[in-house]
């Protein structure tokens, strides 16, 4: 909605408004973002084909 507003009428408020939620929304997303852990060695069966080329 931030986003639309600011279209229709460039005014600072809405600036602000929407550099607000633009921040919470990386917040959140940062939050939540998956996190991998990286492996300590390849799996055991790194080598072998996939199975769809075992055909």
């Amino acid at each position: 909605a931030s986003c639309k507003d600011w279209d229709k009428e460039l005014t600072s408020p809405l600036q602000r408004s929407l550099c607000e939620s633009e921040r919470a929304r990386v917040r959140a997303a940062r939050k939540h973002g998956l996190v991998w852990a990286p492996r300590q060695s390849p799996p055991e069966d790194w080598h072998l084909p996939l199975p769809e080329d075992k055909d």
